[in-house]
């Protein structure tokens, strides 16, 4: 099978738990598709148990606590929070077919109607 690797800046925030239940909503669909989906946070394991828990999630979910999945997919960039600077996880998404090749990546997305974009993208 082909994989979806997705990283989200945060369990149980909004947008993340907008993109975490949209990707459990449909996940027949890519699994139809033949992709399985996987969510990196840097978040502990706890707390993406919580929050598998409190959402019923049905995607696994990585604790990357100490930063390395997002290291090689460059996701760690400059926010401006509120006029404050700070390192914070880009949310993004990387698709690997079943050969394990990259074939689409995208940085800075939106949590809302990104699955429903990515889902037109990959049908045949």
């Amino acid at each position: 099978k082909g994989l979806i690797l997705y990283f989200y800046p945060k369990d149980d925030t909004p947008g993340c738990t907008t993109q975490a239940t949209e990707f459990t909503a449909h996940l027949n669909e890519f699994d139809d598709l033949g992709y399985d989906i996987i969510g990196v946070s840097r978040d502990s394991v706890k707390s993406h148990e919580s929050f598998i828990t409190k959402y019923n999630l049905h995607i696994p979910l990585i604790s990357d606590s100490d930063e390395k999945l997002c290291q090689y997919f460059d996701v760690i960039k400059e926010k401006n929070m509120y006029g404050n600077i700070t390192l914070g996880l880009v949310r993004s998404a990387f698709v690997f077919n079943k050969s394990g090749t990259l074939t689409h990546a995208q940085r800075n997305l939106k949590a809302k109607d990104y699955i429903e974009r990515l889902l037109t993208t990959l049908a045949p």
